[in-house]
């Protein structure tokens, strides 16, 4: 990131590891794939000079582990920012592939230890989480989720930029608020189409997916993306440039990856809406572009490993020929 943005600052460029963790070899294999990487973010096509002009001071990373000594007076520099780096696994001299040791189960796979929780819910509740024993967690935890999504449910629709039409949000968001905002409507769940069934307009603009939650609904997402194409053939019949909301119980996960599939089909790389995408040159690059805008415009942006599977795997082979 500091190559990418600090051209012009080469004290920035150095290579921070966990000291005593990492060993000179497997240093300098690190620091051969930084260049491949830093092509690997141009070709992304970000824009780096709005990103650069929140930063005025280059990023560092530092190490916290269980050794770690912790210091209670905030950390600050003039000459970075730092990015605080936490794992809560212990290290083991000599296991695994460091030369040094290895730091067990990073915890790199939320899905796997997090039930769900999320940063915000964590803080929400830290007093609670932190005074509930290990074995409540995991009946406590679930519920604060529920919680959580079911009061997320009317927050604001967040709009992926640098378009003008592609928004993201909750299921709960449209329970709420209803279909009036927008001209097309995809969630993924089918609580919404039941919520008025007589109501022509409301059967018109919304699709309902049936792809539940977690991987399951990742797994299901396969099926239900060729749906989207006929949906927005329909919506566009009557409006050229339609106002698209695309929703998921956490508007974090499947609605990524549905949204990803829009922009990938209906957007040219001047952002613009259209109907005559040359689907011969999605390729990878093309599609993490497209991703790029999503997860720039909307940081808590966390589409699963399978949601992204199955959207490449859909984009990839393309079924709308």
């Amino acid at each position: 990131m500091n190559r990418l943005l600090f051209e012009d600052v080469p004290s920035a460029h150095d290579l921070y590891i966990p000291e005593g963790s990492v060993g000179d070899s497997e240093r300098s294999q690190i620091d051969t794939r930084l260049e491949r990487f830093l092509e690997d973010a141009r070709d992304l096509k970000l824009d780096v000079s709005n990103l650069r002009s929140r930063l005025n001071k280059p990023l560092r990373p530092i190490w916290t582990t269980q050794d770690s000594t912790l210091v209670r007076t905030p950390f600050t520099s003039n000459e970075f920012y730092p990015i605080l780096c936490c794992t809560s696994s212990r290290r083991v001299e000599g296991t695994e592939a460091s030369e040094d040791g290895y730091i067990q189960g990073a915890g790199d796979d939320s899905e796997g230890w997090s039930q769900g929780l999320t940063p915000a819910i964590f803080w929400q509740h830290k007093t609670l989480l932190m005074s509930t024993t290990e074995d409540d967690l995991r009946l406590l935890i679930p519920d604060l989720v529920i919680l959580g999504n079911f009061r997320g449910g009317c927050n604001d629709a967040l709009l992926v930029r640098p378009t003008e039409t592609v928004f993201i949000g909750t299921t709960g968001m449209v329970r709420d608020r209803g279909v009036d905002d927008f001209d097309c409507i995809v969630v993924c769940c089918d609580t919404v189409s039941r919520q008025d069934p007589a109501d022509s307009d409301h059967v018109k603009k919304v699709l309902s997916l049936q792809c539940g939650t977690g991987k399951l609904g990742s797994k299901a997402l396969r099926t239900q993306l060729p749906r989207i194409h006929a949906f927005i053939t329909s919506i566009t019949a009557r409006v050229p440039r339609p106002r698209m909301l695309v929703t998921c119980s956490t508007g974090k996960d499947l609605s990524v990856g549905i949204a990803l599939s829009i922009l990938c089909f209906y957007f040219d790389d001047n952002y613009a809406f259209t109907t005559h995408i040359d689907r011969s040159i999605i390729s990878k690059v093309y599609v993490r572009r497209r991703l790029a805008w999503i997860t720039t415009s909307i940081p808590d942006a966390n589409p699963s490993r399978s949601t992204l599977q199955a959207v490449n795997s859909f984009l990839m082979q393309n079924p709308l020929d």
